[in-house]
């Protein structure tokens, strides 16, 4: 086999292969695939090349791309041995140092975001804060309800917009003063007092207090800061409407317990009208005979007159009284107000002492109205009795008016469409020693009176008050102690001419007829009988119904009128006239009672009844009652 020399970069490989074989000894297994690279490369493979003096002794460590080409691995050189062109890392890092780095990478990321999340619960907070500053500032402007703080000083630090209103004044001006630079001395002083015991108590209290006209009512409190009251705060609401509410609901009230008060003494009177009556008629009845008996110009004609006078107050009082039970209607007319006043004040002339002086301011123009002249004259007698009894100690002057209405009391106003045009106002007024704020809302109370026994019932007034009530009208006074009493009487006017009054009649109507009379009083029955005797009637008098009845059933022609009492026991007189009628219908018959609850004047003449009479009757009275029941069947 031919030699092939080897070339001389090859040799300088070889010598630096075995430079490295003298390097790293034991590395001999490499070294052939070492050199049969080297001879693939150089083509020279034909032929094993001889063996080169001294390989064996040194091994060779391949470079560092050959390693990794023949997957040599770092652990298999021996110790000390040293890989050429091996590529170096820049620096290395211990496995501390990089756990440390971490370390400190993670906290200053954890930092990081700690602080990111702090400033956005600021800025949340911050936001927050803004938007409640925000409502609150729109709260103050809005509110209808006053808002107020101040500090331990009394002075204003915020307000409510509303109060520049309530003191007519921007709230710059208001801001930062004290009570006392706001608001009346007499009020601030109050408010002051009121704030500085709240502020040292720590308190919460409510005052009401009065201010340009108006009410309020203000509740306060105080601020607690670490558990201290250093600030004042409060509200204030308008209940000026509330408590007109309230008084109107009081008046109303009241209204309404002397409606029932009135109802009472209704039922009171109705429970004594009957024998009351009863005893009018015979008081009545007697006078009127036994005026018959004497002349006319003798002094004993003059006191049966009295007697009869006083009879027919009487009469008068009790028809009132049964008024307000709805049990006797009063007979209303058009009445013109001017005649009536002026003869009622010639009779209050003539009673009271000539320290008082009467005054009079009736105006011509007012119109009629629509009411009883005998209850209106009984109102103003009674007012003026009450003046004359303020002023009967010194003296003074009663003045009476009438004129067309200024105004009108708000019950009027309430009670519908109305107009004051059409309402009269009739005032009755003194110069007395006035009504005390006490008893004024009392003094319509039936039975309640201030004057001394003897002076008063307490029954004048409660029968004003319900008679002008009768009338759709009103009654109001104003007084005050030591200056006086004024009563307004308000009446609506009507648009019909007062009727002319009725001629005396000298000659009571006569009749010869016959009367079948029925009352189960023997002294009216008895008195009856002769009235209508000296008629010139022919009189039946029965004392008993069943016997009036059975009278009648024998003969019903036998007469020509019935006159029946309506209270009689076992039989009613309503009950005498439907059996009556039964057995002829054509049977005037006139039904008398000085009380009922179960019949009036619409219920009798539904049933038949001819005519319908309240007890006590005069002379005159039935005389023109009979013939009016025989006369227009």
């Amino acid at each position: 086999m031919a030699v092939i020399p080897m070339p001389a970069g090859l040799a300088t490989a070889n010598s630096g292969v075995r430079s490295n074989l003298e390097v790293f000894p034991g590395v001999r297994g490499c070294t052939d695939a070492m050199l049969a690279g080297h001879k693939e490369i150089a083509g020279v493979l034909e032929e094993p090349a001889p063996a080169v003096p001294g390989l064996k002794e040194a091994a060779a460590l391949p470079e560092a791309h050959a390693q990794q080409k023949f997957g040599i691995r770092e652990a298999d050189p021996p110790p000390g041995a040293v890989m050429r062109n091996k590529t170096e890392p820049p620096f290395q890092i211990d496995q501390t140092t990089i756990w440390a780095a971490l370390a400190l990478f993670f906290g200053l990321a954890l930092t990081i975001f700690v602080l990111l999340v702090n400033i956005l619960k600021r800025q949340k907070a911050e936001k927050a804060l803004l938007e409640s500053q925000t409502v609150f500032q729109a709260f103050l402007e809005h509110s209808p309800v006053y808002i107020f703080f101040k500090d331990h000083e009394i002075r204003s630090l915020m307000l409510s917009r509303n109060y520049e209103k309530m003191l007519g004044m921007p709230l710059e001006n208001i801001l930062g003063k004290t009570m006392d630079e706001v608001f009346p001395s007499d009020l601030a002083k109050s408010m002051i007092e009121d704030d500085k015991r709240i502020l040292g108590e720590g308190k919460c209290i409510t005052v009401v207090e009065e201010l340009g006209g108006k009410t309020y009512e203000t509740t306060k409190f105080s601020v607690f800061i670490e558990g201290k009251p250093t600030m004042l705060a409060g509200f204030t609401l308008d209940i000026s409407e509330r408590r007109q509410a309230e008084e109107e609901k009081a008046r109303l009230a009241e209204q309404l317990r002397q409606s029932h008060k009135l109802e009472a003494i209704g039922t009171l009177a109705g429970g004594i009208a009957h024998d009351f009556n009863n005893i009018l008629s015979v008081i009545i009845g007697c006078a009127e005979i036994a005026k018959y008996n004497v002349p006319s110009d003798s002094l004993t004609a003059q006191d049966l007159d009295k007697i009869l006078q006083a009879g027919q107050r009487a009469k008068d009082l009790v028809q009132q009284i049964l008024t307000f039970s709805r049990q006797s209607k009063a007979e209303l007319h058009t009445v013109k107000l001017q005649p009536l006043i002026r003869e009622a004040l010639k009779m209050l002339r003539a009673s009271i002492p000539k320290s008082i002086e009467i005054r009079e301011d009736i105006a011509e123009d007012c119109g009629p109205v629509m009411a009883d002249p005998t209850q209106l004259y009984q109102v103003l007698v009674n007012l003026g009795s009450n003046a004359f009894h303020a002023m009967e100690e010194k003296g003074g002057i009663l003045h009476v008016g009438l004129r067309l209405a200024a105004t009108i009391p708000r019950q009027l106003q309430e009670s519908g469409d109305i107009c004051q045009e059409e309402f009269l106002e009739l005032s009755i007024s003194d110069t007395g020693q006035g009504i005390s704020p006490e008893i004024i809302d009392r003094i319509f109370d039936p039975f309640f009176t201030t004057k001394e026994k003897g002076k008063g019932t307490g029954m004048g007034l409660a029968i004003t008050y319900g008679v002008i009530k009768e009338y759709g009208g009103a009654i109001t006074v104003e007084s005050q102690p030591g200056r006086g009493t004024v009563f307004h009487i308000y009446l609506r006017q009507c648009r019909e001419e007062a009727a002319a009054a009725d001629a005396p009649v000298d000659e009571l109507p006569r009749g010869s007829e016959r009367i079948l009379l029925v009352d189960d009083e023997e002294l009216l029955a008895g008195l009856g009988g002769k009235m209508l005797e000296r008629l010139g009637y022919q009189v039946t008098v029965k004392t008993k119904s069943f016997e009036a009845l059975a009278a009648f059933q024998n003969q019903p022609a036998d007469f020509d009128l019935v006159i029946a009492d309506q209270t009689m026991p076992g039989m009613t007189g309503l009950d005498l006239a439907r059996r009556m009628l039964q057995l002829r219908r054509d049977i005037p018959i006139i039904l008398c009672t000085g009380y009922s609850a179960l019949v009036d004047e619409q219920i009798a003449k539904s049933q038949g009844i001819r005519e319908f009479a309240m007890k006590p009757l005069n002379n005159s009275a039935m005389a023109r009652l009979i013939r009016q029941a025989l006369d227009n069947g």
